[in-house]
C-alpha cells in the first residue's frame, strides 16, 4: 500500500521532501488551494494541510507530529502589492492567486481588523486590480516589485507587527484511521527529512536558480522558517481561528471562502 502525501512545489516546503521518497510513498505535487480540495475529498493520506483547511478537517485528519510551515517575523514569499497604502484600500479592488488557501484569509484578518478596511471586491489575478496577492514561488520572483504597484506588504510581517506572533500558513496532518505504525513511520521519515534538507540547504539552492535568487538569499529564506511547532506558533494558531470563528459566529461570511 503507497501512501499518498501531497507534496507543496515550493521553495520554503522542500526540507519536507529532501530525503522522503520511498518505495511506500506516492508524491503528490498540489498547489496549496489544490492540496485543501485534495484532502477534502479525501485523496491524501497525508501532507502540510493549508491552516483553514486543517480547522475544517480535524474530524477526518490529526496533527503529524509538530510539523509545520511557519513564519517569524517575516513571510518573505507572501505578498500583496499594492497602488496606494493598504489604509487606503476601502472599495478597492484586490485580485488573488488561485493557488492560496490561507494566505487569502489572513489578508482579509489583516484589513477587517487591523487596517479597517473593506475592500469592493477579492477578485482573480489578471482583472483590473487595485492590489493582488501572490504567494509561493511566484511571490520570490516578484520580491523585488511589480510596475505601477509600488507598495509592497509583506503579510507575515504584518501580522507580527500587530500581534508579536510569528504565523503559521500550514500543518502537517495524516487522516485518521491509517495505521499507527505507518503514522509513526511516516513521522520519523519526515523528521528525518527536514533535519537532512536543513543540513544541505547549499543543495536546494543549486536546484532552485529559476527564482533568480542567489545562493545566500536562497539559503536565508529557506532558513528563516520553522518547520516545527512551539509555543508561540501554538498561540498564532489559536488567535487567528479565534478572528475567523467571530466572523462565523458573527453571523458574517465577509472572511469566509
Amino acid at each position: 500500500m503507497k501512501i499518498r502525501i501531497g507534496q507543496i512545489p515550493y521553495l520554503n516546503s522542500e526540507v519536507f521532501y529532501y530525503a522522503l521518497s520511498c518505495e511506500s510513498i506516492e508524491l503528490v505535487r498540489l498547489v496549496p488551494s489544490a492540496l485543501s480540495m485534495s484532502a477534502g475529498q479525501d485523496q491524501l493520506d497525508a501532507g502540510p494541510v493549508p491552516l483553514v483547511t486543517w480547522f475544517a478537517l480535524e474530524g477526518r485528519y490529526q496533527p503529524l507530529g509538530d510539523y509545520c510551515i511557519a513564519t517569524g517575523e517575516r513571510a518573505r514569499s507572501i505578498f500583496m502589492f499594492s497602488n496606494r497604502p493598504i489604509e487606503a484600500l476601502e472599495g478597492s479592488v484586490i485580485g488573488v492567486t488561485g493557488e492560496t488557501s490561507t494566505s487569502v484569509l489572513l489578508l482579509k484578518v489583516l484589513l477587517t481588523h487591523r487596517f479597517k478596511v473593506e475592500p469592493r471586491k477579492y477578485g482573480t489575478l489578471g482583472e483590473l486590480s487595485d492590489a493582488f496577492l501572490l504567494i509561493g514561488d511566484e511571490a520570490l520572483r516578484n520580491r523585488k516589485g511589480v510596475l505601477s504597484y509600488p507598495y509592497r506588504y509583506d503579510l507575515g510581517e504584518e501580522w507580527h507587527r500587530w500581534t508579536g506572533l510569528p504565523f503559521v500558513f500550514a500543518r502537517w496532518a495524516v487522516r485518521r484511521g491509517l495505521e499507527p505504525k505507518i503514522v509513526e513511520r511516516l513521522s520519523n521519515q519526515l523528521n528525518s527529512s527536514i533535519d537532512k534538507g536543513l543540513a544541505n540547504v547549499d543543495s536546494i539552492a543549486k536546484n532552485r536558480r529559476d527564482l533568480g535568487m542567489s545562493h545566500d538569499e536562497v539559503t536565508e529564506y529557506v532558513l528563516s522558517f520553522n518547520y516545527h511547532l512551539g509555543e508561540k506558533e501554538y498561540r498564532s494558531i489559536e488567535l487567528f481561528r479565534s478572528f475567523l470563528d467571530r466572523e462565523i459566529n458573527g453571523g458574517s461570511e465577509s472572511l469566509i471562502v
